[in-house]
């Protein structure tokens, strides 16, 4: 906790009883992703949500005072989900995979990684004051290294991987540098420190 804000990290059965904060990042995606940039996202009852938001996610809440203001979410690599027809497993993978509408098979320039040492943290939003994604980000290094993790993949903007670089961390590009309506972003890789 640092001057009121304070950074969970939650999954589930585990953290049940703060749940709530998920759905406000929910929402929270919503206003930012659905509302202001207008990403065709599925939206239902105010919150944005996808396959990936699922009981193998862990989510790094950054709130204050009660107000969630921020967030990401970890997926493992070597989860995989599905009726057997589809199989999902992580959205960088899927994406490379030509499973994601909107988002281009081109992302990495070898097959994403899937093992158990291998995360992807997506869907980071901070919306409030300054170094919220700085709190978020290190939060879920501590504890990506505290669950053994070795790797994060990101899909991100360019801006996240010079944050990233500012903060010490070493990313390692995976892919071309791609752009659309809403901006440039890429894939990069860290090492969990």
């Amino acid at each position: 906790m640092e001057n009121g804000l304070t950074v969970s990290v939650l999954r589930m059965p585990e953290n049940v009883r703060q749940w709530n904060l998920v759905s406000d990042y929910m929402r929270l995606r919503k206003a930012v992703f659905f509302d202001q940039m207008a990403w065709p996202l599925y939206v239902h009852d105010g919150l944005e949500y996808e396959q990936y938001d699922s009981l193998h996610a862990v989510y790094v809440i950054a709130h204050e005072a009660g107000q969630v203001i921020g967030g990401a979410r970890l997926l493992p690599t070597s989860h995989q989900m599905g009726n057997g027809r589809l199989t999902y497993s992580y959205m960088i993978r899927d994406a490379c995979r030509g499973l994601l509408p909107g988002l281009p098979s081109d992302l990495c320039e070898v097959p994403p990684l899937v093992n158990g040492g291998t995360w992807e943290l997506t869907r980071l939003v901070a919306n409030g004051r300054p170094n919220v994604g700085v709190a978020i980000l290190d939060a879920a290094n501590r504890w990506l290294r505290e669950a053994g993790g070795k790797e994060c993949l990101f899909l991100a903007p360019l801006r996240l991987r010079r944050m990233a670089e500012l903060l010490g961390y070493a990313p390692r590009m995976l892919g071309p540098i791609l752009q659309n309506t809403e901006g440039k972003f890429h894939v990069f890789s860290c090492a969990v420190r």
